[in-house]
């Protein structure tokens, strides 16, 4: 796969009340495989599609990825700080840096997919988030890297 890639992240949630929701982001994104890992990292002012604003703004958020077939870690740079890792069958808790506060949640991974072709990679995590005891939402999170046209 070449070094310049698109990327889409889709996430399907449902609340503990049952609601559905999807939203999806596509951005551009430097890739590299090193020792069987798969590395993201955004291009810096790249912009996110659909939100021209975000173009060439030294503000632009930035996440880098680090995935496998047995995990998935991600690390957002924006106004909402975080460090995500799933792993199959493990518990995970992680603390939101938010403009408002800390938010500290847990992530229960129930699984992690991986399938990889020449020109395309899609990581998928099945999981549940947590605060406390109480389930806030069953989530899954799907990456496909496709090489940029």
């Amino acid at each position: 796969m070449k070094k310049e890639v698109t990327v889409k992240v889709t996430g399907y949630q449902t609340g503990d009340d049952g609601q559905k929701d999807t939203n999806e982001e596509i951005f551009e994104a430097n890739y590299y495989l090193k020792d069987g890992i798969h590395f993201l990292i955004t291009k810096d002012n790249a912009g996110v599609e659909g939100n021209p604003e975000t173009k060439n703004n030294p503000e632009s958020p930035t996440q880098r990825y680090r995935f496998d077939h047995r995990f998935l870690e991600v690390i957002k740079n924006s106004d909402v700080n975080a460090k995500l890792y799933f792993e199959a069958g493990k518990i995970n808790e992680t603390v939101y840096n938010t403009p408002y506060g800390r938010l500290n949640l847990t992530f229960e991974t129930k699984q992690v997919m991986l399938s990889e072709e020449p020109d395309l990679i899609k990581v998928a995590v099945n999981y549940i988030i947590r605060n406390g005891k109480e389930i806030i939402s069953t989530n899954k999170t799907v990456i496909t890297v496709c090489e940029r046209e």
